[in-house]
C-alpha cells in the first residue's frame, strides 16, 4: 500500500542500515508520499520499484542530500521521485557556511559509492540559495539524479532526469560549482570505473548572472570527472 506522511500522522526519520544488510527492498510499484526528509540516511540495500511523490525537503540538517538516499552503497532499479529539494540560507552565518562548503546534492541520491542504478527517473527540482564562506576553497557537486559518485565500480543505465537545478551562492571564495542533469562529479583513478549508458537529461540548469561563484561548470549528463579515462559512455 502507499504510505502518506502528510498531516503529521506519520513522522518519518531517515533510515540507516548496516553494511551487512544487502537485502532487496521491494516497493512493488507503490509510493511514499509527502516526505519532508530523505527516505534513507544511508543504505547498502537494493531498492526496487519504489516511488516518492510530492517530496518537499526544505533546509535539511545535512549537506549530503537526496530525496531517496543521502549516502548510497547499493543497487537501485525501477524507481522514481517527484517534488522539490530546497536550501534557502541567503544570509551568512558560520554554521550554515560550514555545511554548504561540503554540499553533495542530487534529486534522488546525494552521493554514491560502488553503486548500480538502472531504469530510474527523477522529477525532483533542486533550488539552492546560500552564502558561503569566502575564506575556504571548495567544490560542490550537484546532480539532477546523483551529486557525487566514487569507488571502484559505479554504473548508471537508463537514467532520466526532468528535474531542474537552480543555484545562487554569493561568496568571494574559491568555489567550483559542478552541476549536471544526471551526475555532478565522478571521482575516478586508473583502478576505478564509472559507467553511464543511455542517460538523458531534460531538466534545466541555471544560476543568476550576478552570482559571485568563481566557477560554474555544468553538463547535460556529467559535469566533472576526476579522470576521464575511468568513464564509459
Amino acid at each position: 500500500a502507499h504510505v502518506d506522511t502528510e498531516n503529521g500522522e506519520f513522522v518519518w526519520t531517515p533510515l540507516s542500515t548496516p553494511k551487512s544488510f544487502t537485502k532487496t527492498i521491494y516497493g512493488h510499484g507503490f509510493a511514499v508520499k509527502n516526505l519532508t526528509t530523505p527516505l534513507f540516511a544511508s543504505t547498502y540495500a537494493t531498492i526496487d520499484a519504489l516511488h516518492l511523490e510530492n517530496v518537499q525537503i526544505v533546509n535539511n540538517d545535512t549537506a549530503i542530500i537526496g530525496s531517496f538516499v543521502n549516502n548510497f552503497y547499493g543497487t537501485m532499479r525501477n524507481c522514481s521521485a517527484e517534488g522539490s529539494l530546497e536550501y534557502n540560507y541567503p544570509s551568512y552565518n558560520e554554521e550554515v557556511a560550514s555545511k554548504f562548503n561540503q554540499i553533495n546534492a542530487g534529486g534522488m541520491i546525494g552521493r554514491a559509492k560502488n553503486a548500480v542504478f538502472k531504469n530510474c527517473t527523477n522529477y525532483v527540482d533542486i533550488t539552492i540559495t546560500a552564502m558561503g564562506d569566502p575564506s575556504i576553497a571548495y567544490r560542490k557537486p550537484i546532480g539532477g539524479f546523483v551529486g557525487l559518485m566514487w569507488g571502484t565500480t559505479n554504473s548508471l543505465e537508463n537514467i532520466t532526469n526532468y528535474g531542474n537545478i537552480y543555484y545562487n551562492e554569493n561568496t568571494t571564495g574559491n568555489v567550483i560549482i559542478s552541476a549536471s542533469g544526471i551526475l555532478g562529479i565522478a571521482y575516478n583513478d586508473p583502478t576505478n570505473f564509472t559507467k553511464l549508458a543511455n542517460c538523458k537529461n531534460y531538466g534545466t540548469i541555471s544560476t543568476p548572472s550576478g552570482s559571485d561563484s568563481n566557477s560554474f561548470s555544468c553538463g547535460g549528463t556529467l559535469s566533472m570527472a576526476g579522470i576521464t579515462s575511468g568513464l564509459s559512455y
